[in-house]
């Protein structure tokens, strides 16, 4: 789990780097390719996950008849997020 200070940090880094960008000034004037790469830097920032689940997909789907097989792979203690939807 990320301490809330670390949260409070990149969002105070994700502020800077979107006025600067928006402004066009960070220690110097900004060139274009500077203002899209503190726009991308903000929006990472702000939106890590968007990054994060190309690589790691956030949930796993998967027909019902498995559930037994998925709580059995559990460690004993260890919770599960578990989402049923009934399609008809």
């Amino acid at each position: 789990m990320v301490a809330p200070i670390t949260h409070s940090r990149s969002a105070v880094i994700a502020m800077l780097t979107f006025s600067a960008a928006t402004q066009g000034w960070w220690f110097t004037k900004t060139k274009w390719w500077e203002v899209a790469a503190l726009l991308l830097i903000t929006f990472t920032l702000f939106r890590p996950g968007f990054w994060w689940d190309m690589v790691y997909p956030a949930k796993h789907e998967m027909p019902g008849t498995l559930i037994v097989d998925a709580a059995d792979k559990l460690a004993i203690g260890e919770l599960s997020n578990c989402k049923c939807q009934v399609k008809t």
